[in-house]
C-alpha cells in the first residue's frame, strides 16, 4: 500500500503545482518588465494619483490620461509620453511623494518626526512610486 501511496501523492503535487502555475496571472514579479509586476499598494496607487495630478498641472494634459499612461507604463516612458525630461518628471514624483508625507502627516498616520525622516530620505531602492 505504501509504495503505491508515495507515487500518487507525488503525481498529486505535481498536478496541484501544475494547475497553481497556470493560474498565475503574471502580476508577482518574475522579471518580465510588465507594469504589473508589482501588485497594487495603498501607497502606489496614492503616488500614481498624486503624480498624475502634478504632470496635469505642469503639462494641461487630462490627470486621467496621466494616471492611465502611468498605469502602463514606467515614469521614463511616461515622461517621454508627455513631452517632459526626466528631470521634470523627477521633480514632480518628488513632489508628489512630498504631497503623499504630509497627508499621511495631516490625517495623524505619521509622526512629525517621522514625515521629515521621510521627506530627508529618498525612496529604497525597488520601491520608487509609482512603478
Amino acid at each position: 500500500m505504501k509504495r503505491r501511496l508515495i507515487p500518487l501523492l507525488l503525481l498529486s503535487g505535481l498536478t496541484l503545482a501544475g494547475t497553481a502555475n497556470a493560474g498565475d496571472d503574471g502580476r508577482h514579479g518574475h522579471g518580465r518588465g510588465d507594469r504589473d509586476a508589482h501588485p497594487a499598494s495603498v501607497e502606489r496607487l496614492a503616488m500614481q494619483n498624486l503624480l498624475a495630478a502634478s504632470l496635469a498641472q505642469s503639462t494641461g494634459r487630462d490627470a486621467a490620461e496621466i494616471g492611465t499612461l502611468l498605469a502602463k507604463s514606467r515614469p521614463p516612458e511616461v515622461a517621454e509620453q508627455l513631452g517632459i525630461d526626466r528631470d521634470a518628471m523627477r521633480e514632480a514624483m518628488k513632489t508628489a511623494r512630498t504631497t503623499l508625507i504630509e497627508r499621511y502627516l495631516a490625517a495623524g498616520l505619521i509622526t512629525a518626526e517621522q514625515a521629515e525622516t521621510l521627506k530627508a530620505a529618498s525612496p529604497p531602492p525597488g520601491r520608487r512610486p509609482p512603478r
